[in-house]
Order: structure tokens, then sequence, then C-alpha cells
């Protein structure tokens, strides 16, 4: 079964809704006009039908019928009469002459009450009629005479009708001209609900032949949005923009976590390679075989940190971390990770300074990551500060947000350097030439760790060489 068009639903919808509207209201107006119409014959024949029962009266013990005598008096008159009386059980009728040899149909309500019906006249002519149960008037002499008496006349039934073929026929015109108005607003209507329909959907064909465009090779193109774009249709691009700007963003990132994972560890699988050659290449002693087989470990030992943390990089730029929030002892995670990194800094000859604020002690976040920062901080300040300086470490609370500065003397850095510094595998040529390991991960972590903890990092470099790295809590 072929799926309906956006446009054949809403066209067949609002057509359908527009001659239910439109019929219901011609019908209804047609009808308002017929009732208002046959009101006005009927109001027409009570009065016709008031004044023949005046004429219909007991004289000398009879019934006469008064209106008949009148009747055969005007011969040649333009309008033709239809009246006929019968008494209350349909014998002795009086009929008018206009009637010829038909009868009226025998109908009549509760006594003086007048009811109507539409009947066919002589000719097969369309008529209206009413009905009236009365009791005959009595005449002088027959009023004298039971004056005294409780007599009361025979009940007797009035038909009078008129002709309404013209009338009939106008109203089958006002008829006709209501269906054929109303099929002609329809067919109108339909023309300009198309076009408003099809004007309106256009945007949505633009935006698919945008769509269609777009090549897997320009997926990350956003689509245009022009000044004229519907609303809606805006909300929809917009967001769907972003959706292109996410998957162009996790594209990148994946491309670019291949590549350096891929030089990143081409390193260290050349040294194991190169290792097992030259244990390989000729018999050797069973020291050289332990110092080849310690230091293959070593390597590989570096190749894991590296993973876990590409691995853990990777989750925090896609926010696929699972984050824990508790209340963290900020000093005692600063004092943990010092005592971590304590070994190194003494063979370096590094001192610590500790300013940390008494107000600025705890903080609700996840603790994994925290101490994952701290650590990557205080590592990288251990690793690049100057031998035999000291490594100042605050806490504080700037606008009531809690912060958390580190700050050393370092060598080989310029100002720009400040920019790179978050970027991931970004190392200092000193980084370089040492004999531990550093992949250019650690500061790079902290900027996602930042970010999903809803803080704030920066780097900053002043004249002195001093290099401060700050984390805010927002």
């Amino acid at each position: 079964m072929k799926t309906p068009s956006i446009k054949k639903r809403l066209l067949i919808s609002i057509v359908l809704l527009i001659v239910t509207m439109l019929g219901i209201g011609s019908t209804g107006l047609y009808l308002k006009v017929r009732q208002s119409h046959y009101e006005q014959i009927d109001i027409d024949l009570q009065k016709i039908a008031e004044l023949l029962a005046i004429e219909i009266e007991v004289n000398d013990g009879k019934v006469i019928y008064e209106w008949l005598d009148e009747l055969d008096t005007h011969p040649g008159k333009n309008q033709k009469d239809y009246i006929q009386s019968w008494d209350a059980q349909g014998n002795n009728p009086g009929r008018s002459p206009d009637l010829e040899e038909m009868d009226l149909p025998f109908f009549h309500g509760e006594l003086n009450e007048y009811v109507y019906r539409d009947v066919t006249l002589p000719e097969g002519r369309r008529g209206r009629a009413v009905g009236l149960l009365l009791i005959p008037s009595l005449s002088e002499e027959d009023a004298s005479e039971h004056e005294k008496t409780t007599f009361t006349p025979p009940p007797h039934v009035l038909v009078v009708a008129i002709d309404i073929e013209h009338s009939a026929r106008r109203l089958a015109k006002l008829r006709w001209a209501f269906a054929l108005t109303t099929i002609g607003l329809i067919l109108a209507t339909s023309m300009v609900i198309s076009f408003i329909i099809n004007n309106s959907l256009q945007p949505i064909k633009d935006l698919a032949l945008q769509v269609s465009d777009a090549l897997p090779e320009n997926s990350g193109t956003a689509f245009h949005i022009a000044p004229n774009f519907p609303l809606e249709l805006r909300e929809l691009v917009s967001h769907y923009n972003k959706l292109i700007e996410r998957i162009d963003l996790a594209r990148t990132r994946e491309r670019d976590f291949s590549a350096n994972a891929a030089h990143e560890l081409r390193t260290p699988l050349t040294g194991i390679s190169t290792t097992l050659e030259l244990a390989l290449s000729k018999p050797r002693d069973n020291p050289y075989y332990v110092n080849s087989i310690t230091r293959t470990l070593d390597i590989s030992s570096s190749m894991q940190l590296l993973l876990e943390r590409l691995m853990s990089f990777a989750k925090l730029q896609n926010d696929a971390y699972p984050l824990t929030t508790t209340t963290v002892d900020i000093q005692g995670i600063l004092k943990q990770s010092w005592e971590e990194q304590k070994e190194k800094a003494n063979a370096r000859e590094l001192a610590v300074l500790w300013s940390l604020d008494p107000t600025a002690t705890t903080v609700d976040t996840d603790k994994q990551l925290f101490h994952i920062l701290v650590r990557n901080l205080i590592n990288n300040a251990v690793s690049y500060a100057k031998a035999s300086t000291t490594i100042t470490i605050i806490t504080q609370r700037l606008n009531g947000h809690i912060a958390l500065r580190i700050t050393n003397e370092t060598t080989g850095l310029n100002a720009s350097d400040t920019e790179k510094f978050f970027d991931p595998f970004f190392r200092l040529d000193a980084a370089r030439g040492m004999s531990e390991n550093h992949y250019g991960i650690g500061l790079a972590l902290c900027r996602e760790i930042s970010r999903v903890l809803g803080g704030r990092i920066s780097a900053k470099l002043d004249e002195d060489m001093v290099i401060s790295i700050e984390f805010i809590f927002d």
C-alpha cells in the first residue's frame, strides 16, 4: 500500500472539512429559507381558514357553507380556491368548484387547532393545506331558538389549500443554486488550498534536495537556512546541524585518536621488537635475557598506561564516563597525590609550599575524576618544574567558587605554548629527552575532566617563567 504524502493528507483533510462545513452551512441556510417561506404560507392559510370558518353556520337546524355560495357568485376569478368541508365523520362534503372531482385529504387536529400538510392539487400541482376542526356558528334565528338550551352544533372539518407550485419551483431553483455555489466554492477553495500547501511545503522540498546533494564526503556540511525559512523547519535544521557537528566532531576525534594512538604506540612497539631481535640475534647469557625481558615488560607497562589514558580520554570526550557525585575532601586528595609524586620530587630536589584556604576544604563532585585531575596536574608540575625549586599548591574561594592553582618555575617554555598545553599529545622538547615516559595525554585529560565536572581550567606563564595552571569549580 502506497503511503500518502503530507500534501495529499493535508489536501484531503482540509477539503473534507470544507465540504462538511459548506454542506452543513448551505443545507442549514436553505432549510432556514424554506422554513421561513412555509411559515408565511401557513400564516396566510390560517387567516383564510379563520375567515372561512365564520362562514360555516347552522341555519334552520342545517349546516350551511356560505363560503361555497360566495364562490359560485364570483366566476372567472384569477386565483383558484381549494376548499372542502365535512362533518366530523367525513360525510356530506362541501367542495369548491376548482377541486373538480378531486377531494382534499381529510385531516384535522384538536378542536380549533390548525394542522398543516403538503397536498397534491388537480393536475398534479403541489399545494399546502390547513385542516381545522370547528364548531359551526348559529344563525340569528337558531341562536334565538336555542338561547335557553345548551344546544351545541355538531363539529365540522374545514380543509383549505393553496397552490404552491410556483413557490416550490423557486425553492428548487434556490436549492440548485446553493448546491452549485457550494460545489464551486469547494473547487475554488481546493485550488487555493493546493497552491498554499505547495508553497508551504516548498522549503521541505528544498531541504530534501540539500539532503540528497549532501554526499558522504561532504556530510559535515551544515544545511543552509534561508531568511524566509519556516520557524518549524528552522528548529529541525538547527538540531540537524548540531547533530552533524557532533557526528563530524566524533569522526574527527576517532580519526585523531587512531592516528595519535598509532603514532604513540609505534615507538614502544619498535622498542619491544628491537630488544627481542637483539636478544635472539645470537646466543646470550642469562643476565642479558633477563635484562631484555625486564625492558620489554617496562615498555609493555608503559603501553598499557598509554592505552588506559587514551580510553579514559575517549570516554570523557564522548560523555560516556559514569559520574558518581560525592562529597570530596580537597585537601586529602591533594596530600595523597603529592605523596604519590614525592619520590620523583625528591629526586629532582623539589619542595612544596602549601597555601590551603580553610573555607575551601570540600566539594561535591566525582571523586575518581577529581583525583585523576589533581594527580595529573601535580605530576605535570613535578615533571616540568625547574630542578631545586618550589612548587606552590593553592586553594581559595573566588567569587563563591572553589579554585585550585598549582605554580612552578619552568624553562624552555614560550607564552604561545600555553595555548597548546591542553591539546592531546602536545609535549615540550624537554619531555622528549626524559627517561620517564610522557605521552602528552595528562593535561588533555584534565581539560576533558574539567568540562565533565562543570569547571574551567587554564594555564598562564608570567615574565619570571612561572607557570600557573588553575582549575575552578563553577
